[in-house]
């Protein structure tokens, strides 16, 4: 399960200001993989409680989850990348 799955579940569910916090977290998904739930609620603006009520919405444990579910998916990104240069490799030699 992705991130991108989870907003496509629960949209109608979404108001706007959940929107945006979905938003900033696309946007920055690095850093809120990195960081506590207090320093994403203070760089994105949002208040600690709506991110974890998003979360929540997404139809996730809370936060810790989102950063977990994010964790996963840089992983699968890179294990493919991975997988793509040993592949060139292979069909060169």
């Amino acid at each position: 399960m992705n991130l991108e799955t989870l907003e496509n579940e629960h949209f109608s569910e979404l108001n706007e200001t959940d929107k945006e916090i979905i938003q900033f977290i696309n946007r920055n998904r690095a850093m809120v993989r990195e960081s506590s739930l207090a320093a994403v609620a203070t760089k994105s603006l949002f208040s600690k409680s709506s991110i974890f009520r998003v979360c929540q919405k997404l139809g996730l444990t809370g936060f810790s989850q989102l950063k977990y579910l994010l964790q996963e998916e840089a992983n699968q990104v890179q294990d493919v990348n991975i997988d793509f240069v040993s592949q060139t490799v292979k069909s060169v030699l």
